[in-house]
């Protein structure tokens, strides 16, 4: 320990007044950026935030990092991010799974973010850049706090970036002291291929700009030497092609694998598709511009003289120096630098260029999706801007410049810690939920996605909330971001919690809620703050509906778990329906269960008796060109289709009806994937 503040007290003394001051500030900023997260951030967790610890309970549950009954969504396999569901298992023993281990996951993944730059500035371009890459990689993108400061899901690039190019320079200079494989050539590789596993997307955060980058800085060797050697200049390309080609495969070999026991929800967000018209690609443009200027936290409709507009002029600045005019500064320089500095410039730059084509010919990017790239733009810029500008020769300049950054930076803290004002009495409000129904003795429920999963956060875990979506008059179990097994009925009581503009929708609430079972008791918890992700945070009433069983037994699933049940469908009432099956008169139809089903190929067999004059059909109202099918083969019991679905498929019913005389049976409806 000696040996430490020893060290310390030696670097602290080397630093020059102006690397002292930016150091402070630099933990001025994460200490500002703790206090946030840690008050106004636990105040805001809403149903999507909550997932990591649900992630965590699902682990310990079933002891499985990659349980069958959990659900994906928009197409994304967690492996090492995002990093809060790792963090989150971690810390779930000692703290958890509430509001407070939520935020201190976030608090602990910019500790390491941090820790990653800094390794990045001290180790590879030896400086202290990392005083200005810390602030602009945390404060500065306030635009996406939800998911850097908040959340975190996105946050975790921070440290994945800086890290993936760490552990290539570590193998490549392996390479180049004639060791063709190498521990830290097997690091790089394993690590690689877990962050691949995640999904497509994956490929143009790191695989792709890395084999470009690779090609590139073979064609500057080659460029200085002024000569083509095709032996050396080959063979190491191929080599580094493969050694980053390889781990990216066989990550995505793993998770079409992991897709095919695994409900992943690919939708169309997730998909990419080239844009529709010239229009849509100038528009892709324009949008993908703007949000590197949302990013950095800039809020229209604000006065200029507020002290949201002054953060406002700081945050085009920033953005425009970041992101713009130091990038093509450091191009111009680029050739005088040294290697290392020039492969993270290349990378950064061909990475972003990949990103910017994704958003403007496949409109495939979403504005906290830019985080990657801005965290990219922070590392070039931020060395930079340290050793051209704060380093420089000119003191006088020097300190300007590291004044300026600093009274910007201030500026930013100032705006960002306005919101901390008031945060227990919303955390107060924020509980409310939980506590009354903690209060009714109630440990088991049901709400819409955005009223559930928040709110059992919120209890602590005391409450555990499924999401349920009403599909023709009925609720469905909503599989999106769950452990499946919440829908396994128990020997307990449960609710229904259901808002006041959701019991006014189009369905049939008297049906639903009282069809069944009625409930044993009724209450409301009126002025409850609830968030949506298109209304963003509203006031209204929660209707809850209590029951003395489990409502589970009453929830369909559509096809989700691979088997439609005569509960699950929709019969026009020519014959006769119970728990077990359906039998067809003539005229009988049955359809349904409208729900969702990923891209790939499926068998679909209508199982019973009599069914060899039957018709079936396979719908989608939703997606009428996103699927097709084929009968395979007709026998008194069962009728087999074949279903190719090329894109994620809304509302899908599986209809079969009887036409003739003879008396049909229908006992359920599978659906396997090939």
């Amino acid at each position: 320990m000696k040996k430490v503040f020893s060290s310390l007290k030696n670097w602290t003394v080397n630093l020059s007044l102006k690397e002292k001051i930016l150091a402070i500030l630099c933990l001025i900023v994460l200490f500002a950026c703790a206090v946030l997260t840690m008050t106004y951030g636990r105040t805001v967790v809403n149903s999507d935030m909550a997932i990591a610890s649900l992630f965590a309970d699902s682990f310990y549950k079933h002891h499985n990092f990659f349980s069958g009954t959990w659900s994906y969504a928009n197409g994304d396999i967690w492996t090492l991010y995002p990093t809060v569901g790792i963090l989150s298992i971690l810390v779930h023993p000692f703290l958890g799974a509430g509001d407070v281990a939520r935020t201190i996951v976030v608090v602990i993944q910019m500790i390491l973010g941090a820790v990653a730059l800094g390794t990045l500035s001290k180790k590879y371009f030896k400086d202290e850049s990392w005083m200005l890459m810390v602030p602009l990689g945390t404060m500065y993108l306030f635009g996406i706090a939800v998911y850097v400061l908040y959340d975190g899901c996105y946050g975790d690039f921070i440290i994945w970036q800086p890290l993936v190019c760490m552990l290539f320079i570590n193998a490549y200079r392996k390479y180049t002291e004639g060791k063709l494989f190498s521990v830290k050539l097997a690091v790089y590789m394993v690590i690689l291929y877990i962050l691949s596993v995640r999904g497509p997307r994956t490929l143009a955060d790191f695989a792709l700009p890395m084999i470009m980058t690779v090609v590139v800085m073979v064609y500057i060797r080659a460029a200085e030497r002024k000569s083509v050697i095709w032996k050396t200049d080959l063979k190491d390309a191929i080599y580094w092609i493969f050694a980053n080609a390889i781990p990216a495969v066989l990550g995505l070999i793993t998770y079409n694998w992991l897709a095919t026991w695994h409900n992943i929800n690919n939708v169309k967000e997730s998909l990419m598709v080239f844009s529709g018209s010239m229009s849509d690609v100038w528009n892709g443009l324009i949008k993908t511009i703007l949000y590197y200027f949302e990013v950095f936290g800039f809020q229209p409709d604000v006065s200029v003289s507020s002290m949201i507009g002054l953060r406002n002029f700081v945050s085009i600045a920033m953005c425009a120096i970041i992101c713009i005019v130091v990038p093509i500064l450091q191009g111009r320089k680029i050739l005088k630098e040294t290697k290392t500095i020039q492969f993270i410039y290349f990378y950064a730059m061909l990475h972003n260029l990949v990103m910017l084509l994704c958003g403007v010919f496949f409109d495939f990017v979403i504005k906290y999706h830019m985080t990657s790239s801005v965290v990219l733009f922070v590392i070039v810029s931020a060395r930079y801007i340290y050793v051209y500008w704060i380093k420089q020769e000119n003191e006088v300049r020097g300190y300007a410049w590291t004044v300026l950054f600093v009274v910007a930076s201030l500026i930013e803290c100032v705006a960002m810690l306005s919101n901390v004002s008031g945060w227990k009495n919303r955390l107060e409000a924020q509980e409310k939920v939980s506590d009354v129904l903690e209060d009714h003795g109630l440990t088991k429920g049901y709400a819409t996605f955005w009223n559930a999963y928040a709110n059992q956060l919120y209890s602590d875990d005391k409450v555990r909330i499924g999401g349920i979506t009403v599909e023709q008059n009925r609720l469905q179990e909503y599989w999106w971001l769950v452990d499946n097994s919440i829908y396994e009925p128990e020997e307990t009581q449960s609710f229904i919690m259901l808002t006041d503009e959701e019991l006014a929708g189009e369905y049939n609430y008297e049906t639903i809620l009282y069809g069944y079972e009625q409930p044993i008791d009724e209450f409301i918890i009126e002025d409850a703050l609830c968030y949506n992700d298109v209304r963003g945070e509203y006031r209204t009433n929660l209707n809850v509906y209590v029951y003395a069983d489990d409502y589970a037994k009453y929830l369909v699933n559509g096809s989700n778990d691979g088997v439609v049940e005569p509960k699950e469908m929709f019969f026009n009432g020519m014959g006769t329906i119970d728990d077990s099956q359906v039998a067809l008169t003539n005229g009988g139809l049955i359809f349904g269960p409208y729900s969702s089903l990923d891209k790939g190929e499926y068998i679909v067999s209508y199982n019973g008796g009599g069914l060899s004059k039957c018709e079936v059909e396979i719908l989608s109202e939703n997606n009428p060109g996103d699927y097709s099918y084929e009968v395979v083969s007709t026998s008194d019991t069962v009728i087999t289709v074949k279903l190719t679905v090329t894109s994620r498929v809304e509302g899908i019913q599986y209809r079969i009806s009887n036409n003739t005389d003879e008396l049909a049976i229908v006992l359920n409806i599978t659906v396997d994937r090939e």
